[in-house]
This record gives C-alpha cells, structure tokens and sequence, in this order.
C-alpha cells in the first residue's frame, strides 16, 4: 500500500490512513479525506471479480438489514479492492443482533429453490470453488452440492483422515433422519456468520458485515456462531422470540458445524482437524 495507489481510488484525497483487522484472506484499511472515512479491503494479485460475491451479498442484504454501503470495487495495478463506508465501532446488546439476522432469515427465495445465482470461491488464492447449483431438496443439495465436494477436496489435498471415513458415513445417514418431521424453507444466509462478521457501530446499531450470501437452511447460519464463540445468550434470546428453532435444531446444526469446520481445515491445515474429530465419534 503507498500514496500513489491510494490516489487512484475514486474518492478525494486520502490524507492519513492505517492498517486494521479485516479477516484472515484480505489486507484491511481505515482511510480518512478531508471529509469522510471508508473502509477498504484489498486482495493482492487478483482481478476485480474477486470480490464480486461479497458486494453483490453487502447489495441484497443492505434492503434488509444494516450493512456498510458499497462505495465503489475494482482493481487497481493488479490488486482488487473493495470500499466501503466506515463503520465506527461502538458495543450493543446482542439480544437486537438476534433479532437482525431473523429479520434476514425471514427472506426466502421467491423460488423456492436451494442455493444462488452463482458459485463463489473460497480460500486465499480461490482454490475451491463453492457451488450454488439450485436445488428443490435440501438434503440433496447440502450433501451433493456442498459436503461431498468439501470431503473429495480435502482427500485430494491429504487433509482428509481415514478415520473420519466410517463415522461420517454412519452420521451421514443420521442426517438424512433428521429430516423427516423438519422441512426448512430456503432462507437468506449471511453464510460466515461467526463473531468476526458482526458489530456494533457507536450507537450501539448491529451490523454484519463480510456476507457470503445463499440460500439455506436458517440452521447453517445459527450453527457457525456456536464453532468459535463470541455470541451470548442474548443473541439466542432475541433470535428465538423472533422466530423460534425448530425441535431438533441441535442435532442438525452438528453437521453444518462440520462442513464448516472442513472449511476451516481445507484453508487453514491440520488445526482443525482434533475438533472434526470430536465432532464424529458420535457416529
């Protein structure tokens, strides 16, 4: 990053700015003009279409829920750069975040089908392709579409241990079970939807931020605050009085857990791997 490349944005003059926490794959930045702050992403060696998924989700979301505004996306000598409006980071009671992302999940596809208008990539150099192709059944496509992909992906990167094949299986069948008295309608996702992708800007108002949006079981979403934490009590009160989880949520949510964390262990190596572990020898 240098005051040459900086000028070619299309906003005024930057005249300060300063590296900040924007996940694990994207270089972040606070920017300040004369006037105004924004937010900006940038992802070395990458055409603009990297971040075509992410600005299309900030787009669909912001009708519905508070999300920072797209200002504009490119690529600037070779680098492809997202910018936003600047969110000033305040705390809020969790319980109104629960009751956003409701909000969010009450919006289904007009459709009625499984999926989204296009696959996205995942991981820092967009080696994995994560497909969206839309589904009447969820099951078929959770599995077909989204799992058993992850799981050849993984075995062709030697990622995937021979232990976890025999109780994956054995739990695969159990998830098929599971949906014999619950049939989930296909709800907007934010679709990364772990403590790092919500805040609070200083009036204490609820953001999300960082989408990965489809169309899914509501479930998929609730499951993935539940891997690394940093969602409370509150959050699940105020999700719950807005639209409650069905019986036998936990046991479902298990799986999408799993995927997730397979995620996790396809970009990120083998420190994933003792939870999958875990997670499996249930089955």
């Amino acid at each position: 990053m240098n005051e040459q490349w900086l000028q070619q944005l299309p906003i005024p003059t930057v005249i300060n700015y300063k590296k900040v926490l924007g996940g694990d794959i994207n270089r972040a930045f606070h920017l300040q003009t004369e006037d105004d702050d924004f937010f900006l992403l940038v992802h070395p060696n990458q055409p603009v279409t990297f971040f075509e998924h992410e600005v299309d989700g900030l787009e669909v979301l912001s009708k519905i829920i508070m999300t920072p505004r797209v200002i504009a996306t490119g690529e600037i000598e070779g680098d492809a750069y997202l910018l936003t409006t600047y969110i000033d980071a305040g705390s809020g009671d969790q319980y109104q975040l629960g009751q956003m992302v409701a909000q969010m999940h009450e919006q289904y596809n007009p459709a009625h089908k499984f999926g989204y208008k296009s696959a996205f990539r995942c991981g820092k150099c967009g080696q994995f392709e994560i497909k969206n192709d839309w589904s009447d059944c969820w099951t078929d496509f959770f599995l077909n579409t989204r799992l058993n992909p992850l799981v050849d992906h993984l075995k062709q990167h030697n990622l995937f241990l021979a232990s976890w094949q025999a109780p994956l299986d054995r739990g695969l069948a159990v998830f098929k079970t599971l949906f014999a008295d619950y049939t989930p309608k296909p709800s907007l996702l934010h679709g990364d939807l772990w403590a790092g992708n919500y805040m609070f800007a200083k009036d204490g108002t609820p953001y999300l931020v960082d989408p990965s949006i489809w169309y899914g079981d509501r479930e998929f979403d609730i499951a993935l605050t539940g891997v690394f934490g940093g969602y409370n009590e509150r959050f699940y009160k105020g999700y719950n009085d807005a639209y409650p989880l069905e019986k036998g949520a936990n046991a479902r949510m298990e799986f999408y857990r799993l995927y997730y964390l397979m995620i996790h262990t396809l970009l990120f190596g083998t420190t994933y791997q003792a939870t999958i572990t875990q997670i499996l020898r249930q089955y």
